[in-house]
């Protein structure tokens, strides 16, 4: 959970910093609390999504064999 937050605060400080510029080029572009809730979303829900599967495959496995793969 703290790689995702980590993760999170990285990818907003990033995309704040791209509105920035964006902004300096006469684009219009703005970050509203809905596109930070948003990102927040998605960051959560790929961050459980692509930390259960690995887990849901080594679940089905018998601990020898898990252990011999490794």
């Amino acid at each position: 959970m703290m790689i995702l937050l980590i993760g999170w605060v990285i990818a907003l400080g990033a995309s704040y910093g791209i509105v920035r510029l964006l902004s300096g080029f006469d684009i219009p572009v703005l970050l509203t609390p809905d596109v930070v809730v948003m990102a927040c979303c998605c960051a959560i829900w790929v961050g459980v999504v692509f930390r259960s599967v690995p887990a849901w495959k080594a679940s089905k496995l018998r601990p020898i064999d898990a252990l011999r793969f490794e």
